[in-house]
């Protein structure tokens, strides 16, 4: 990558550190900005204090950067807090009420574009690094990456070497971390359209709701005619606060507790409003659909994690639309899709979540 083009992203960053709200209200980038007269804040292995439950992952300074990939809420019941990653590579809970709304980044919103590796080494590769550095305290090694493999940079970072600069990036395999930027050439036009995917508007919380008047169905779509997981007989149980992600027509997307094969999974379904109530104002999702389809094989379930997968219908891989996109604390990207599928009562229309790096554009 040319030499111009860090220093103009080096730019961008330090002129457009503009504070615009208070407190963490959804997906982006925020900055340090803590009341305590100590002027800064903690970052956390998990959204508490106490130490048998977390344990401080490090200090961030009023005035540095960090981009909240969701709000969580706490286990305290003293303070909300917000998952994050750092620009030093961590990914944990920060409070909430120690961030504020910047536009300082397109760092996981607006991408920088695609790359392909192309390194000068004469092994014909580079690596993908946990951080800005090739110092194995500071960082480790995520994988290699041949030349002609395509990364996605989001964000030019420098080093804290001060003998590279690294730029943040996605890889086609679902991985986030930095490389060197000498290793990486611009493609000026990504055939197969993969710039859609990078795009897709993300998924993020809003406020929460409590569910009303019984035992309310849930639907992995905004209709009683979509799929139904747990057999066809999934609800949330009366009084359960959820998350809200959204509403789509006359339903609300909410993130909740459910149960398969006796354990505790997390599941995102859609919920009537007659069925809830939230404590703010979800503004409508917001959708792309994007023709893919979805490898043999790759993992699919209700919700963006590895924990179960999605029983009881058999998905039409080859016919999917990409909606939307969400990524979990490991850092994976998924995609939420809508697709049909058989099930024991015939087919249906159907909602998931898959790996980014298990689609490819139709």
């Amino acid at each position: 990558m040319k030499r111009f083009f860090a220093i103009l992203l080096s730019m961008i960053l330090v002129s457009t550190l503009l504070p615009l709200s208070a407190m963490a209200d959804g997906a982006g980038w925020y900055e340090v900005n803590s009341t305590s007269p100590r002027g800064y804040t903690y970052l956390y292995s998990a959204p508490s204090d106490r130490d048998h439950l977390s344990r401080n992952l490090g200090k961030y300074t009023n005035g540095e950067i960090v981009y909240v990939l969701d709000y969580y809420g706490g286990k305290d019941g003293k303070y909300n807090y917000c998952y994050v990653q750092t620009q030093d590579g961590k990914t944990g809970y920060m409070h909430d009420y120690a961030l504020t709304r910047t536009t300082s980044s397109n760092w996981g919103e607006t991408s920088s574009g695609w790359y392909e590796v192309n390194s000068t080494s004469p092994y014909g590769y580079t690596y993908l690094y946990s951080a800005a550095s090739d110092r194995d305290h500071l960082s480790y090694n995520k994988g290699r990456y041949n030349n002609g493999e395509l990364v996605y940079v989001m964000e030019y970072y420098g080093g804290q070497d001060g003998k590279y600069n690294y730029c943040y990036v996605r890889t086609e395999d679902g991985k986030t971390g930095y490389m060197h930027d000498y290793a990486l050439t611009p493609v000026s036009s990504m055939s197969g359209g993969y710039d859609q995917l990078a795009n897709l508007p993300r998924l993020s919380y809003q406020c929460r709701g409590t569910v009303k008047g019984g035992n309310a169905p849930v639907y992995t779509g905004p209709a009683s005619n979509y799929f139904r997981t747990a057999s066809g007989n999934a609800y949330v149980v009366n009084g359960s606060s959820v998350f809200v992600y959204g509403k789509e027509g006359d339903y609300y997307l909410v993130r909740y507790n459910g149960t398969q094969s006796g354990k505790t999974v997390t599941r995102y379904s859609m919920i009537h409003r007659n069925r809830i109530n939230v404590s703010g104002s979800p503004a409508s999702l917001s959708y792309s659909w994007v023709a893919i389809s979805i490898n043999s094989g790759a993992h699919i379930s209700d919700a963006p994690d590895w924990n179960h997968g999605l029983d009881g219908i058999t998905v039409d891989r080859t016919s999917a639309f990409a909606l939307a996109q969400m990524t979990d604390a490991s850092g994976t990207t998924w995609v939420y899709f809508e697709s049909t599928g058989r099930t024991s009562s015939g087919y249906l229309t159907m909602r998931g979540f898959v790996p980014m790096s298990e689609v490819r554009i139709r």
